[in-house]
């Protein structure tokens, strides 16, 4: 994909304002030809990140605004009364690697109007879906495509942050798709969506951990035997007292209830597990078939027939045998699956519902007691409910450690090994040469593997670089990727 030319134009009269054409074989330069060389602001006014706003813009930035705005300096109201008035608009096209044009067109005196050929998108997330499908059709559908583009197009900050080009909000997770995406580095789209279970899983149980001050099961586990014996203290100290027994039926009521939510949650979060167990069992017994070693085995069936004479059995007949029974297996897997499914529906509407009616009869239980002005009634109480809501959530913190667990060792079968291996050394490889033919220094580029450290990590033997060594590493990157990706073809 390739820049052919953007052309600013009046929407309404069709008045082209200025058409600039790209280089189509080659890098573009944005130069000042008419400015002073002695002059300190020499090309400083001409419009370089004005220009580079509006392809951004092209490429599905959400704000018009950048046009006109500056962090510095605010709104430039003479450039927005001048869009806004002339109805102006830019079309970027683009010609794909089989030579078809793609024309982008934002409106910059509107929002939600933009165009791809021809065609509008009163919504700007549906247009990057749709640029998505274009430019990025074969992306693992958990990266959007703004994700991808700021690799793109780095504007006016993180150029101290090297590769990083995304917020710095984004996880390293997001880095590690994007990355091994264009690298061509094993990606699945069933590993993002196990990867972003384990994400949800790690920002539930830190949640927990927060609330809780505490950062591992076995410290909640000491916090929740410390407040027991608290609890029974203090109902050892309100036993003897006379007006407790007027709502000793109320407190029975209650801890039923509480013992029946104790036990479905228990019972619901052991099918979960064991829903994710069989989950597993499926991609194992799947991965069987996919990764058959065939000549392995026809090394083994030559063998066989050599020492069993009486072997009728052809060697596609024992191959589809074994898959056979792999699909057995799936298939009495997927048929408890099924069966756990509905009854974790059936046990989540009654723990809703006890739950619902427990925190009713509780606030009324609360309110009668607040009449009662003893202090270790108010502090049981409260307690009380503590207690209980960190039991429920204790079991959620451990359910959700087992779940963690069990998707890493799914997400470990996704990796093809050898084949990435390869591709590690041949970016490697490039990184070095680039970075040697531009800083006059080798730089060395590794490919971290985990999804919670980020993926790249450069080592070079100057220490602290500068803001143009810096920007001359991402440069470095970029013809790294880009010769990867033309000798694969891509």
């Amino acid at each position: 994909m390739r820049l052919v030319e953007m052309k600013v134009y009046e929407k309404e009269s069709g008045k082209v304002i200025r058409t600039i054409r790209f280089n189509e074989h080659g890098l573009n330069l944005i130069v000042d030809l008419e400015g002073d060389s002695h002059s300190k602001d020499n090309g400083s006014t001409i419009g370089k990140t004005t220009f580079a706003r509006c392809i951004n813009i092209c490429l599905g930035s959400k704000s018009i605004k950048d046009v006109y705005n500056s962090s510095d300096t605010g709104d430039n109201q003479v450039v927005r009364d001048y869009l806004v008035n002339n109805k102006v608009s830019l079309i970027l096209t683009l010609k794909t690697k089989d030579d078809k044009l793609i024309k982008l067109e934002r409106c910059l005196f509107q929002n939600n109007l933009q165009y791809i050929n021809g065609t509008l998108y009163k919504k700007i997330d549906d247009y990057n879906r749709e640029l998505m499908n274009l430019i990025f059709p074969n992306a693992p559908s958990g990266l959007s495509f703004r994700q991808i583009m700021k690799k793109f197009i780095r504007l006016d900050d993180g150029m101290s942050r090297v590769f990083k080009f995304n917020d710095k909000f984004t996880n390293n997770n997001i880095y590690h798709y994007v990355y091994y995406y264009l690298l061509g580095l094993t990606l699945d789209d069933k590993e993002i969506e196990l990867t972003n279970q384990c994400e949800s899983l790690k920002a539930k149980n830190s949640e927990i951990e927060a609330k809780y001050e505490i950062k591992s099961a076995e410290e909640l586990d000491k916090l929740l035997d410390l407040k027991a014996e608290q609890i029974n203290t203090l109902r050892t100290q309100l036993e003897s007292r006379d007006y407790v027994e007027e709502f000793a039926h109320i407190d029975a009521n209650n801890l039923d209830m509480i013992n029946e939510v104790d036990e479905i949650t228990s019972r619901l979060y052991a099918k979960k597990h064991r829903l994710c167990v069989l989950n597993n069992r499926v991609l194992r017994e799947k991965n069987k078939m996919l990764n058959t070693d065939i000549e392995a085995l026809q090394a083994l069936y030559a063998d066989a027939l050599q020492n069993l004479l009486n072997l009728t059995k052809s060697f596609n007949q024992l191959v589809d045998f074994h898959n056979n029974m792999c699909n057995v297996r799936i298939e009495n897997y997927v048929k408890e699956m099924d069966l756990l499914e509905k009854e974790i529906e059936s046990d989540e509407k009654k723990l809703t519902n006890l739950r619902k009616t427990y925190s009713k009869e509780f606030v009324d239980y609360k309110i009668s007691l607040s009449d009662k002005t003893d202090d270790p009634l108010v502090e049981y109480v409260n307690e009380k409910v503590f207690y209980e809501k960190a039991k429920v959530e204790s079991e959620l913190y451990k359910s959700n450690i087992i779940q963690l667990k069990e998707l890493t060792d799914q997400i470990d079968t996704f990796a093809n090994k050898e084949q990435d291996e390869i591709i590690k050394q041949e970016i490697k490889d490039c990184f070095e040469e680039y970075s040697r033919r531009i800083l006059n220094e080798k730089y060395d580029l590794t490919i971290e593997e985990g999804k919670d450290v980020f993926p790249l990590k450069s080592i070079g033997s100057q220490g602290q670089l500068g803001q143009g060594n810096l920007k001359s590493l991402i440069f470095a990157l970029d013809c790294s990727i880009d010769k990867l990706i033309e000798k694969r073809g891509v």
